[in-house]
């Protein structure tokens, strides 16, 4: 049982783990991969150490182990919130390596080898630990909610105390310490969310209004005096006057100079705002949203944003590659792209030119696609996206935003609109600080750059170590 328990335990603390760094920290592939590493190092140094730790040095191990477990849920996230103003999140990230690898995962690893001491049956013993693990993973994917998902999670301490330890004191005062934990989970969420909105991000006086773990990742929405923001994984996506701008330049210019009538598809839900601009241009709009919780959260809380009714746009849960897989060709006359930088590999198969063709073929002769490149058109990030755009479509047109501080593409066989039209509307509304390019001075800028590609893993990870912990966080 014993055995059983620690499997479990492992397996729920890098789950948990992995969770709260990605989620912390601004999360790309290199924050992924080094989240798993150090899950994966704790139970190597716990099997490495477990004949050669005495009894004492392990209670103390397990007690630093269980108290960490028992603050991870919200602890990081508070102290990287307390330590961010001071230009240390990077060394709480090195702690967190140190911590979660050794004390977490190690803890509940030495058990196995210990007891294997004493009975010669090691692979049924590892078949237990292991079979523990795996009904571990089967909570996660049943688990209604996180918070029933963490109930397990620190259940599962006190279990591993009570058949480790053997001692009722020890028992009682881990179990009371879970069960407090639990209670006021909800509570000390907050708390942190709290502590982090204003060390990470410069929250004068955040208010959250709700937060949820999807599947995905981690959903917050926070309010700062009459503003409204969303967070996911930490990162803001609507709220600032830059992301405003955003949403008007990447889907309601390219709607306002399109056909006024027709159907779009914007990808990415968020607030709805992008939604929202293109229907109120006159097309039929599908929202793909691959995150329920996401398009849930967003429409119920940005409704002072988007002011749509519900039916007004169609809302579809779905991968946007698989969508338009299945969509007929030559259907749409607007495609909004509003997807996250390629900082990991599987946003970045959302800016391949392999997917841009797929964009293109669902267009009709004079349709639009519209992307934002999430940098500068000479940048690292947007010269690759730039350079996908233009190997997939026959024409480009530019817009570098001051206001949003990113470019922008529009592409297509045909566009129904030139440089000159976009450039007249940009300059008569609030967008004005903004420089429009041609198809000729798009191709030229992004000649120099390689486009992103599905095999090439490396660059998506160079292009994530530039915005590591401490630097940017821009979407």
């Amino acid at each position: 049982m014993l055995l059983a328990a620690a499997g479990g335990a492992i397996l729920l603390t890098q789950y948990v783990a992995v969770r709260e760094i990605g989620s912390t920290f601004f999360s790309t592939e290199l924050i992924a991969i080094v989240a798993v590493l150090v899950t994966l190092l704790g139970p190597s140094v716990g099997y490495a150490l477990a004949d050669r730790i005495g009894d004492r040095p392990l209670a103390v191990w397990g007690t630093i182990s269980i108290a960490l477990q028992l603050a991870l849920p919200f602890g990081l996230r508070a102290l990287v919130g307390a330590l961010a103003p001071l230009g240390l999140e990077v060394w709480v990230l090195l702690s967190t390596v140190f911590a979660g690898g050794l004390a977490l995962g190690g803890f509940y690893a030495v058990f196995l080898p210990r007891m294997a001491r004493a009975a010669p049956a090691l692979p049924v013993m590892y078949a237990i630990e292991l079979g523990g693990a795996l009904v571990a993973l089967a909570w996660i994917a049943l688990s209604p909610s996180w918070r029933a998902l963490l109930a397990v999670y620190w259940a599962l301490a006190v279990l591993v105390v009570q058949l480790g330890v053997r001692r009722a004191t020890v028992t009682v005062i881990v179990g009371l310490a879970a069960v407090l934990a639990l209670a006021t989970y909800p509570s000390l969420d907050r708390w942190a969310t709290v502590a982090y909105m204003r060390g990470v991000h410069g929250h004068d006086h955040p208010v959250v209004r709700e937060t949820e773990y999807s599947p995905y990742q981690r959903i917050d929405v926070i309010d700062d005096g009459p503003q409204r923001f969303l967070y996911l994984d930490g990162v803001l996506f609507f709220g600032t006057a830059e992301l405003g701008e955003l949403n008007g330049v990447l889907a309601g210019v390219p709607a306002r100079l399109g056909p006024t009538r027709g159907r779009a598809v914007v990808v990415g839900s968020g607030s709805f705002q992008s939604a929202a601009l293109v229907r109120r241009a006159g097309l039929q709009v599908t929202v793909v949203e691959l995150d329920p919780a996401v398009a849930r959260l967003g429409f119920r809380h940005f409704r002072r944003v988007h002011r749509l009714a519900p039916g007004d746009v169609r809302v579809v849960t779905r991968d946007a590659r698989r969508f338009f897989e299945d969509a007929p060709r030559g259907a749409y006359d607007l495609v909004v792209l509003d997807v996250p930088a390629p900082y990991h590999a599987q946003t970045a198969l959302l800016h391949t030119p392999d997917f841009y063709r797929l964009v293109a073929s669902r267009l009709r002769p004079r349709g639009v696609a519209s992307l934002t490149l999430c940098d500068d058109l000479d940048g690292d990030v947007g010269g690759a996206i730039a350079a996908s755009a233009a190997a997939a479509f026959g024409q480009l047109i530019a817009v570098e935003s001051a206001g949003a501080d990113q470019a922008f593409v529009y592409a297509g066989s045909s566009l129904p609109f030139d440089a000159a039209r976009v450039a007249g509307l940009l300059a008569s509304g609030p967008t004005h600080r903004a420089r429009v390019l041609d198809d000729r001075a798009v191709r030229g800028r992004a000649r120099g750059h390689a486009p992103v590609t599905a095999r090439d893993l490396g660059a998506v990870l160079l292009m994530a170590r530039a915005v590591l912990p401490g630097a940017s966080r821009d979407r």
